[in-house]
């Protein structure tokens, strides 16, 4: 039936080995071992194994939407493997059919952040466009990369932590798709929000010496520069590698800011909220000093 619950359990004696294995997603997962340490592998998991090959055991790959993402991964897990033209036309025959839809959200999400703390999550994303099944859950990454100011990578190599990765995908976003992406895809939310921070504030900071100072300033205020927030640190992170730009200097100038603190100017006898004015406008001067501005 439909849905990932759609189904009947049958078990007993006169289910065979053969048969449970024939029910597998990919032939590599469709292999056993007897008692005696034997290998059972009625198709020829082992030498798809062996030659890089991810391949559906059979139709019943269809049965469960989500296989279709489980196969994306394995090729981004894997290095060098590839998925079948015959499966690939089955992911593809999937995702037009609609299928994909019937989905909750959890379980996209669950085979995604898997993918993103591979060695190669730009590779699942690859595949998932060759079976035509961005769409619905990631139609916003259906364009090609190289049209948003000449990048080329949907994630940057460099990046390592899966957060990072994730976030790094809303350089080809503006706000309301990347907004839109994390409504659907509900990610929990240190993710949505270093992707929509990423999304709102990138081109501001890879240029900061071409900003005002109030806008760099408001930027970092929202980014939590101030309180110690690690969005920060990420943040950085992920400008620095989707803009191939240098940050050391916007790091150093907040460094210096964070040295100001509101216990210095109660000390000069401010109170209420004009300690809080004072820190604003002294670390807004400490960082049009920064920028060159003033």
């Amino acid at each position: 039936g439909a849905g990932h619950q759609g189904f009947v359990c049958h078990t007993g004696p006169d289910v065979s080995l053969e048969d449970d294995l024939k029910r597998r997603d990919l032939t590599i997962n469709a292999m056993a071992r007897d008692a005696d340490g034997n290998l059972i592998d009625p198709y020829g998991g082992a030498a798809d194994l062996k030659n890089g090959r991810l391949r559906h055991v059979s139709d019943a790959f269809s049965e469960d939407p989500l296989r279709v993402f489980r196969a994306a991964r394995f090729a981004c897990e894997l290095a060098g493997f590839e998925v079948t033209r015959e499966t690939l036309t089955l992911m593809q025959q999937m995702a037009a059919d609609g299928s994909l839809d019937e989905l909750p959200a959890e379980r996209v999400w669950a085979e995604t952040v898997k993918a993103l703390k591979g060695p190669d999550p730009e590779r699942y994303f690859q595949v998932l466009k060759e079976a035509h099944a961005l769409s619905p859950w990631f139609v916003e990454l259906e364009g090609p990369a190289e049209s948003v100011e000449g990048k080329g990578e949907l994630i940057p190599l460099r990046l390592t932590d899966p957060l990072e990765r994730f976030a790094a995908m809303a350089w080809l976003l503006d706000n309301p798709q990347a907004q839109t992406l994390i409504d659907r895809l509900k990610p929990p939310n240190d993710y949505s929000d270093l992707m929509m921070q990423t999304a709102a504030n990138t081109r501001i900071l890879m240029r900061w010496r071409d900003q005002t100072p109030e806008d760099v300033y408001r930027v970092l205020t929202q980014a939590g520069a101030f309180r110690g927030h690690a969005r920060w640190g990420h943040l950085v992170e992920v400008v620095s590698a989707v803009g191939n730009v240098d940050l050391a200097g916007l790091v150093q100038a907040v460094n210096g800011m964070n040295q100001m603190q509101g216990r210095d100017f109660a000390a000069q006898g401010f109170s209420g909220l004009e300690i809080g004015q004072r820190l604003d406008q002294a670390r807004l001067t400490g960082l049009r000093q920064a920028m060159g501005s003033d």
